[in-house]
């Protein structure tokens, strides 16, 4: 069975741990606080920290990112949570899956496909603000003045870079299981 780690026990990553846990998924559960959840492995970590996020993804096939940072604290957090989620998956080998919204293409008229532009109308609805020491940069492309930077629903993700840590199963090599929490 897969082996998964959710990140984050809110609306969304506690049901999800349920459900894998019910379908018989191995599952982990990752979050500040150390939530225990029946059927997951619980972890207490902070999803910016590279380190204890691969140390608790170790062996896993997934990672889940269920975690929302506020939204004033967007511009800073999910750079930083994002920085930490490459590196684990480049170390480690997990694919990752990345819970969102749709705040980022505003409203619409028609069915929603991968092809739909982003155009949020503004404000914290769909951008992030690039102020601070933590910020994304612009899309290539981007002109003119403005304070947020539009996630991509396509191509690479700031930073990233194809790890040559796989192997030929698709998976990288294991270190040791990971030590969890004593909460």
């Amino acid at each position: 069975m897969p082996t998964h780690l959710v990140v984050g026990a809110g609306a969304i990553g506690t049901p999800l741990v349920r459900r894998l846990a019910e379908r018989g998924d191995t599952v982990r559960v990752a979050t500040r606080r150390g939530t225990a959840i029946t059927g997951a492995a619980p972890f207490t970590l902070d999803a910016k920290d590279a380190a204890a996020l691969t140390n608790a993804a170790h062996g896993v096939d997934t990672i889940v990112v269920c975690s929302n940072p506020p939204y004033p604290a967007w511009g800073v957090e999910w750079p930083a949570i994002t920085t930490a989620l490459i590196e684990t998956a480049s170390t480690t080998g997990a694919g990752i899956v990345l819970m969102g919204n749709l705040y980022g293409h505003g409203p619409v008229s028609e069915p929603m496909t991968e092809h739909t532009p982003l155009a949020s109308a503004g404000g914290r609805a769909g951008c992030v603000p690039t102020a601070g020491s933590g910020s994304w940069p612009r899309p290539t492309g981007a002109s003119g003045p403005s304070r947020c930077a539009r996630a991509t629903t396509s191509g690479p993700v700031p930073g990233a870079t194809p790890t040559s840590a796989a192997t030929s199963s698709g998976r990288s090599s294991r270190a040791a299981p990971p030590t969890r929490s004593a909460t």
